[in-house]
């Protein structure tokens, strides 16, 4: 081995291993697709706790002890199914989109709160709770897999 030739070894040696780190984030990428009960279950969530302030106090705290309940089953779900559970801490696109599903949230709270109050609509926060669920739904449902793989370029 002539040693001018063993750091363009290493190079190719690392966009292989660069390459086939990219293939399997690929792959997991094509196998992480969510259902719509999922997405559909996670919308409920927060267009229940968006609307229950419609129903009193009572049914409020209600509708938060089983949004927290069933918040680990969510988890559990997708762990035992997809053997991971993207949270949205981490930063990147996921943390984008969990700040954007908590601020609807709250901006349609606040919104039918507001509405209630200040307009005599009771049933504004209930209308705002139908919109956080068709909203989550429809941002979520088309999400793209990829969101949960960071594509790494061999390139750089």
């Amino acid at each position: 081995m002539q040693p001018d030739s063993q750091p363009e070894e290493l190079k190719q040696a690392a966009r292989a291993a660069l390459e086939a780190a990219n293939q399997a984030r690929q792959q997991l990428a094509g196998q992480a697709h969510w259902s719509w009960p999922r997405h559909a279950l996670v919308g409920l969530q927060l267009g229940a706790v968006v609307a229950s302030p419609a129903f009193g106090p009572y049914v409020m705290i209600a509708v938060l002890g089983l949004v927290l309940i069933s918040t680990p089953l969510v988890i559990w779900f997708d762990r035992r199914r997809d053997g991971f559970f993207v949270n949205g801490y981490k930063s990147g696109p996921t943390r984008r989109v969990a700040y954007l599903m908590a601020a609807s949230g709250i901006g349609l709270l606040i919104g039918g709160l507001a509405l209630r109050d200040r307009f005599d609509w009771p049933s504004a926060p209930l209308v705002c709770g139908v919109i956080a669920l068709l909203v989550l739904i429809s941002v979520l449902a088309p999400w793209p897999p990829s969101v949960i793989c960071i594509r790494w370029d061999a390139e750089r």
